[in-house]
């Protein structure tokens, strides 16, 4: 599922967290940061976290396309510059 950084079968605090760590402390790049771009605007910011966020926690949007495990893969969605997708749980 788009957001899921932490190589998880769905959306997760987790994600948020992956993510902070990777933009404030170098932590580890997600596998595919096509998807870890929760609010599809084409690059990995801290929006993105916020953004997951608010989709746990306040009811927000949930994030867009791909989905699930079973879904198309990244390649297939998102906004341009593409981002990049070494692996992604969600593709069959």
């Amino acid at each position: 599922m788009r957001t899921s950084t932490a190589i998880l079968l769905g959306v997760a605090t987790t994600d948020a967290i992956a993510l902070t760590a990777r933009l404030f402390q170098g932590g580890p790049a997600p596998s595919c940061q096509e998807a870890a771009d929760a609010d599809d605007n084409g690059r990995l910011d801290l929006t993105d976290a916020i953004y997951l966020l608010e989709f746990l926690f306040r009811a927000g949007v949930p994030p867009p396309p791909p989905g699930p495990p079973g879904d198309d893969c990244p390649q297939e969605y998102g906004s341009a510059p593409f981002l990049g997708c070494d692996r992604y749980n969600g593709c069959p």
